[in-house]
């Protein structure tokens, strides 16, 4: 997960000093979903229109349990990256409606082994899950300080998951395999989206 937002931000870093060049608005923030899911946010454009790039963490997790006369490890990661481009229409000089489109992956892992108390494989699960996914979005921001938005937004979505589950099975001493592939769209409380956003480097001088 370090690694993830470590990239992101040299990701984010580097899109800074390309926007700062050629656009008037810049944006960066923070967001979550249902307080369980939190990201990084960087838009740049202009005030009708900009561009919007997302990094999410969805889960990570690495614990170890030796008690009951077992020892336990279990790793959980997860990522989300999402590109889209948003629409504005302002209703006043604090208020503004939001729409548009995002183009997003997602990467989760899990793995959990167990062995008894004198060495022997118990359980070994690995799963993995790969899931391309197009949200809408509709909301709006709330501007305050003339430098902080504070938005809200609706995403509902399609996306197609490619899951692959790997067992070990103690009868037999071999591992299974299952691969799924599947379709999910809808809506439910963890496709609305809350961000509070820092405005920066905007140019209010008209050229020419």
């Amino acid at each position: 997960m370090k690694k993830t937002f470590l990239l992101a931000g040299i990701l984010l870093i580097n899109l800074n000093l390309f926007a700062q060049q050629t656009q008037k608005l810049n944006e960066l923030g923070l967001t979550t979903r249902s307080l369980n899911t939190f990201g990084i946010t960087y838009r740049f454009g202009n005030e009708k229109s900009v561009w919007r790039i997302n990094v999410f963490s969805t889960n990570g997790q690495s614990s170890f349990d030796n008690s009951n006369n077992r020892e336990l490890k279990e790793n959980r990661y997860g990522a989300a990256l999402q590109l889209g481009k948003e629409r504005r229409t302002a209703i006043s000089n604090t208020f503004e409606l939001r729409h548009g489109l995002d183009f997003g992956f997602s990467y989760n892992s899990s793995k959990i082994v167990i062995h008894d108390n004198v060495g022997n494989l118990v359980t070994d699960r690995l799963s993995r899950s790969y899931e391309p996914k197009i949200n809408l979005l509709l909301g709006f921001n709330f501007i305050f300080n003339q430098s902080f938005l504070l938005g809200a937004a609706l995403q509902p979505s399609i996306s197609y998951q490619i899951s692959n589950n790997k067992n070990y099975d103690e009868n037999s001493k071999t591992y299974n395999s299952q691969n799924r592939n599947y379709f999910n769209y809808g809506l439910s409380n963890q496709v609305i989206q809350l961000s509070l956003a820092y405005r920066f480097n905007k140019s209010d001088k008209k050229e020419g």
